[in-house]
C-alpha cells in the first residue's frame, strides 16, 4: 500500500466562536499547560482553536495568586517543581544556597525560559535591601517566539508576589516592582493579542485596576481583543462599539502619549472601518494631520520619533496580529474607496490623500515596502481618465522621491499613465527615458556575454521553425533580434566578429518569402549543421574571454560614471553598491540554453557571479520576482527568501543572479538513488484507466524510497544539530515555493526546477516563465510528492500555509496592484490569470476550482480527461460564494497530494519521487 502524508480535515466554518474564559483561576490547571502555547505559530488555526478552548484562566489578581502559590508550594516536593519551586522558594526564603539550589535545573525541560527564570529566582532570593531597586529595574520580560505565555504569566505572577512580599520595608523599590510589572503584564498582552488569545487578554486586564492602566498602549491592547472576539462572533455591533470606544477614549489619553502609540490606536480605527466596510476619508485626513503635528511636538522636545519605525516589516511587524503600519494601512484603506467614488473630485481627493500618506510615511522613516505602494498608486493612476493639477502634482511628487525604487515595469505604469497625469508628470517622464537610454548601452554590453556560435545556432533554429509555420511576422522578429546582437552591435568583441563569416548568407534571406521555402531551409539547414557540429566537439563547460565577447564591459574603468551607475542598477547592487571590474573568464555551461557564467569584483572588495541567460524571454520571470517580494512579507513571523535577481536585457536574453552551493533536487536525490530507470515505466498521456494509472504510480513509488531526500539531507549534515536546522530551514523554504507556485499558477515543476542548498537547506524555485497557468501545466499546482514531504512536518506545513494566506487576505489590495503592474503587459493571459490570482487570494474559490476552470480553457482531449478527474475527485466539494482559509489550504494539501491527481501527471515531471 501507498502511504499517504495526513493532514488536518478541511472545516465548513471560518471558526468556532471562542468564549470569555469565565471559569475560576487554577494554579494547577495553570502549571498543567505548561508547554502547551510553545511553537504557537507551528499550529493549524484548527489546532488553535481547538486549544484556546481548552486553556484555563492564565492570569489572576495578586491576593488570589499568592493564595493559591502557598497552598501549591505545600503540596509539592522541595526542589520537584523545576524553576516555578525555585520562585517559590525564593518568595518562602527557604531555598538551599550554594550550587545544589541550581541542580535541580536539570529535572525541567533545560530551554533557556527555564534556566533564564531559575537565575531570576537566585536573584530575587538574595535580592539585597541596598540594591533592590536596581535589581528590579534589571528584571526582564523577554518573551522568545518559542516561549509558552501561560509559563510567563506564572512567572510574571510569581515574581510580582515575591516582590511584594521582599520589598514591603522599602516603598521606592515597591513602586518601582510595580510599575515594572504592569509593564511586562503590557507586554504579555501584546503577545497574546499577537497570538489571537483575546479572552485571555481580557482576562489579565480584569486582574489589573483600570486607573493603573489608563494609556493608549493598554487601551489599544483591550480594543484589541474586543475585536478580536467581535470577529470570532460576526458581532456586528460589537465591532461598532469598539470603533466607537477608540474614536472617544483615544482623545482622552493622547497628550503626552508617544507617538507609536498614538499611531497603533490608528491602526485599530483603520482595522475596524475596514472591518465595517465604512468610508472615514475625514478620518483619515484628520489622522494624518494629528500624527504630524504630534510628530513635530515630539521633535521640538529632540526625541527621534522615527526610531521605533525602523527595522519593522513592510507591513507593520510584531504589531498587534500583524496589523499594517499606518502608511500602508492608509493607502489600503483609500484604495477601498475607490470603486465607490465617482470620477473626478472625489476619486483625485483620494490621489491626492495616498500621496500625502505617503509623504507623511517617508518623513517619519517608516520601513514600508515603498516599492508596492508605488505600485498601489500607480494602478490608481493608470485607471483614471484624467487627474485634477492638484491631485497630479502630489502623486508625481511622490513619484519623484521614490524614482530609485522604480523598476522598468513601474516605469512602464507610469508612462502609460502620463496622459492622465498631463504636463506635471512630463519632466520625471523625461528623466526616466533618458536612464533607460544610458541603461540600453549596459543592456547591450551584457547581452554579449554568450557563446556566439551556439547564439547563432539558436537565431538559425528560430528561423528555420518561422519558415516551415509560413510565419511572416515571427521570421522578421527573429532576423532583426539577430541582425542587432550578431552582426550590428558595435560593442562586439573579435568572438562575435569571427561569425561575419555567415552573414552574407543570412542577410539574402532577410526577406521573407514563402516562394524561396526550400531554398530558405536548405541554407538554414547548412548552416546549423556547420554550428551544431563544431558544438558537439566540444565537452563539459566551455571558457570564453570576456575581452573577445564584449571589450568594453572588459575596460569598464574607461566607462563614465553614468554607464556605470546603469550597470550597478542593473546587476541588482545595493544602493551605493559600485562595479570595480569584470573578471576576464566567462563560463559557458553545456546545458539547452548555453547560460554564460560571469564574476564581478565590487569596489568593496566582494565577488559576485551572474547567469546571462538567452534565447527565451525572461520578463515573466522578472515579474513573477517583483511580485514574490511582496508576497511573503507580512504575518508575524519572517518568510525565508525564495526570490532572486532577475533583469530582462533584451526579447530574448537576460540576467540572473546565480545561486551559490545550490544544485537541483534531482541531482541531490541521484547522488544516492537511482532515478533513470523509472521514467521510462510510465506514460506520457492520460491514460483512460485510472486504475491502469494508479497501478504504474505505485509501481514507481516502490522503486523510489519516500525518504530519498531526507537520508541525503541527514547524510550530508555534519551533526544532529545541523541535520534538524536543515529540515526546519527546507520546511519554512517548501510552505512558501508551495504558496507562490499555487497563488500564480506556476507549471513545470520538476525536479531540476527546485535548486537546494547544500549551505543550510533552502529550497528555490527557479524558471517562472511558465506562470499563470493554472491547472493547464500540470495538475497539481504544487509539487508536494513524497520525498519532499519526508523531512517536514505535515501539522506544521499546514500552518505555516494558513500563515502565508492570511497574510495575502490581509494585503490583497496591495498584493492585486503589484500584480496589475507586473503582469499588465501580458495582455489576454492576464485577464485570465488575474482572475484566478484575486479569487485565491480572496478566498472566492478553492484551489481545485480555478485548476478546473483553467482546463476546461484549454483544447484537447487531455485537458477534458483532467477536468473530469477533477470532478470525480472533489465530487464531495460544496459550492460557496467564499471559503475560510482552513479550507483553502486542506483543498490545497488534498489536490497535490491525492494519489489519483499524481498517477497521471505527466511522467517527466516524476510525480512518484
Amino acid at each position: 500500500m501507498l502511504k499517504l502524508v495526513t493532514f488536518s480535515g478541511k472545516q465548513s466554518k471560518r471558526a468556532v466562536t471562542v468564549k470569555s474564559v469565565t471559569r475560576e483561576f487554577s494554579l494547577k490547571e495553570l502549571v498543567d499547560s505548561f508547554g502547551t502555547l510553545s511553537d504557537w505559530d507551528q499550529l493549524t488555526l484548527q489546532q488553535k482553536g481547538s486549544l484556546e478552548r481548552r486553556l484555563p484562566p492564565l492570569w489572576a489578581d495578586p491576593t488570589t495568586f499568592e493564595a493559591q502559590f502557598e497552598k501549591w508550594a505545600d503540596a509539592t516536593p522541595s526542589g520537584g517543581a523545576g524553576w516555578l519551586g525555585k520562585m517559590a522558594s525564593a518568595w518562602r526564603s527557604d531555598s538551599r544556597r550554594g550550587l545544589g539550589w541550581l541542580q535541580t535545573l536539570r529535572l525541567g525541560d533545560g530551554s533557556h525560559f527555564a534556566a533564564a527564570a531559575t537565575v531570576e529566582a537566585v536573584a530575587l532570593e538574595r535580592i539585597a535591601d541596598d540594591e533592590a531597586t536596581v535589581t528590579v529595574r534589571r528584571l526582564l520580560c523577554d518573551i522568545r517566539e518559542r516561549d509558552c505565555l501561560a509559563e510567563w504569566a506564572a512567572r510574571l505572577m510569581a515574581r510580582c508576589v515575591c516582590l511584594g512580599s521582599r520589598l514591603a520595608e522599602q516603598p521606592e523599590a515597591l513602586s518601582a516592582s510595580r510599575s515594572l510589572s504592569l509593564s511586562h503584564a503590557l507586554r504579555w498582552c501584546a503577545s497574546a493579542n499577537e497570538m489571537a488569545l483575546p479572552s485571555q487578554v481580557l482576562n489579565c486586564l480584569r486582574t489589573i485596576d483600570k486607573k493603573e492602566r489608563g494609556s493608549l498602549a493598554w487601551l489599544n491592547q483591550e480594543l484589541t481583543a474586543l475585536r478580536r472576539l467581535a470577529l470570532n462572533k460576526g458581532d456586528v455591533e460589537g465591532l461598532s462599539v469598539t470603533l466607537k470606544r477608540a474614536e472617544v477614549e483615544a482623545v482622552l489619553y493622547r497628550e503626552g502619549a508617544p507617538l507609536e502609540h498614538f499611531i497603533g490606536i490608528n491602526n485599530l480605527e483603520l482595522l475596524l472601518n475596514r472591518d465595517l466596510k465604512c468610508k472615514p476619508i475625514r478620518f483619515l485626513y484628520l489622522t494624518l494631520s494629528i500624527i504630524s503635528q504630534q510628530g513635530e511636538d515630539e521633535d521640538h522636545t529632540g526625541r527621534d520619533t522615527t526610531k521605533v519605525f525602523r527595522d519593522k516589516g513592510a507591513f507593520g511587524g510584531a504589531q498587534q496580529e500583524g496589523a499594517p503600519v499606518h502608511g500602508a494601512g492608509g493607502l489600503e484603506q483609500y484604495d477601498a474607496l475607490w470603486e465607490q467614488a465617482s470620477a473626478g473630485g472625489e476619486r483625485d481627493s483620494i490621489l491626492t490623500d495616498m500621496a500625502h500618506t505617503l509623504d507623511w510615511a517617508l518623513a517619519l522613516g517608516l520601513a514600508l515596502d515603498y516599492a508596492a505602494l508605488a505600485d498601489l498608486m500607480l494602478h490608481r493612476v493608470g485607471s483614471s481618465q484624467a487627474i485634477g493639477e492638484e491631485a497630479a502634482r502630489a502623486v508625481v511628487k511622490q513619484l519623484e522621491t521614490l524614482a530609485q525604487l522604480l523598476d522598468e515595469f513601474a516605469v512602464d505604469a507610469l508612462k502609460g499613465s502620463a496622459p492622465a497625469l498631463g504636463a506635471a508628470a512630463s519632466r520625471l517622464v523625461e528623466e526616466l527615458l533618458r536612464e533607460e537610454s544610458a541603461a540600453g548601452l549596459a543592456r547591450g554590453w551584457l547581452q554579449l556575454v554568450a557563446d556566439p556560435e551556439h547564439s547563432l545556432l539558436h537565431y538559425c533554429r528560430e528561423l528555420h521553425s518561422a519558415s516551415e509555420r509560413g510565419d511572416g511576422a515571427a521570421w522578421a522578429n527573429a532576423f532583426g533580434r539577430m541582425r542587432r546582437k550578431m552582426f550590428e552591435n558595435p560593442h562586439a568583441g573579435p568572438d562575435y566578429k569571427v561569425l561575419g563569416k555567415h552573414q552574407g548568407a543570412l542577410y539574402a534571406l532577410e526577406d521573407f518569402d514563402p516562394e524561396k521555402k526550400e531554398s530558405t531551409k536548405q541554407t538554414l539547414a547548412r548552416l546549423v549543421g556547420e554550428l551544431d557540429s563544431s558544438r558537439r566537439a566540444e565537452g563539459g563547460p566551455r571558457q570564453l574571454r570576456l575581452s573577445q565577447l564584449c571589450p568594453a564591459l572588459a575596460r569598464l574603468s574607461d566607462a563614465g560614471a553614468s554607464e556605470t551607475a546603469c550597470l550597478s542598477r542593473l546587476l541588482g547592487l545595493p544602493r551605493g553598491g559600485r562595479v570595480h571590474k569584470f573578471e576576464e573568464q566567462v563560463t559557458v555551461f553545456r546545458s539547452a540554453r548555453r547560460p554564460a557564467l560571469v564574476t564581478i569584483l565590487l569596489a568593496d572588495g566582494q565577488r559576485r557571479r551572474l547567469l546571462v541567460k538567452g534565447g527565451e524571454p525572461l520578463r515573466r520571470d522578472a515579474a513573477a520576482m517583483r511580485l514574490l517580494r511582496t508576497l511573503t512579507l507580512g504575518g508575524r513571523r519572517p518568510t525565508p527568501r525564495i526570490h532572486y535577481n532577475v533583469t530582462p536585457l533584451g526579447e530574448d536574453c537576460g540576467l540572473i543572479e546565480y545561486l551559490e552551493d545550490h544544485e537541483t533536487l534531482r541531482s541531490v536525490i541521484s547522488s544516492r538513488y537511482d532515478l533513470e530507470g523509472v521514467l521510462q515505466n510510465d506514460v506520457e498521456d492520460l491514460n483512460p484507466d485510472p486504475e491502469e494509472c494508479l497501478r504504474r504510480f505505485r509501481l514507481n513509488c516502490s522503486k523510489v524510497p519516500a525518504h530519498s531526500l531526507r537520508s541525503v539531507m541527514e547524510f550530508r549534515s555534519p551533526s544532529v544539530e545541523d541535520f534538524i536546522a536543515r529540515k526546519r530551514r527546507f520546511q519554512e523554504c517548501l510552505s512558501v515555493v508551495t504558496f507562490s507556485s499555487w497563488i500564480l499558477g506556476l507549471g513545470d515543476r520538476h525536479l531540476d526546477n527546485l535548486m537546494y542548498s547544500n549551505r543550510d537547506g533552502s529550497l528555490v524555485p527557479v524558471d517562472w516563465n511558465p506562470v499563470l497557468r493554472h491547472g493547464r501545466a500540470e495538475l497539481p499546482p504544487a509539487r508536494l510528492t513524497r520525498a519532499l514531504l519526508a523531512p517536514c512536518s505535515p501539522a506544521v506545513l499546514e500552518s505555516q500555509l494558513q500563515q502565508l494566506a492570511e497574510s495575502a487576505r490581509e494585503h490583497q489590495r496591495i498584493l492585486m496592484a503589484v500584480f496589475r503592474v507586473s503582469f499588465g503587459w501580458m495582455g489576454r493571459d492576464f485577464e485570465d490569470g488575474m482572475r484566478d490570482v484575486g479569487d485565491l487570494v480572496s478566498g472566492s474559490a478553492l484551489p481545485h476550482q480555478v485548476s478546473l476552470r483553467g482546463l476546461q480553457r484549454s483544447p484537447g482531449g487531455r485537458a477534458a480527461r483532467g477536468a473530469d478527474l477533477l470532478k470525480r475527485a472533489f465530487h464531495d466539494c460544496v459550492q460557496k460564494e467564499s471559503y475560510c482559509v482552513q479550507e483553502q489550504i486542506s483543498d490545497l494539501l488534498r489536490h497535490c497530494t491525492d494519489p489519483r491527481v499524481l498517477s497521471v501527471t505527466r511522467s517527466p515531471w516524476e510525480p512518484w519521487v
